[in-house]
């Protein structure tokens, strides 16, 4: 599965591809669906930590 979305990071607007592999009949497990959704309801603060990692 993927998907993009767009984010300001640094500032700026970006295309961010997301993307998720799924096993050979392209089902998911519930672990990573359960990721996917709290990275994109957490999007923001997930992008605040990562540019306060980085400085």
């Amino acid at each position: 599965m993927e998907r993009t979305t767009e984010n300001k990071i640094f500032g700026k607007e970006k295309v961010i591809i997301l993307s998720i592999d799924g096993n050979e009949e392209g089902e998911f497990h519930d672990v990573q669906k359960e990721a996917y959704t709290n990275l994109v309801e957490n999007m923001d603060d997930v992008i605040t930590k990562v540019e306060e990692a980085i400085f």
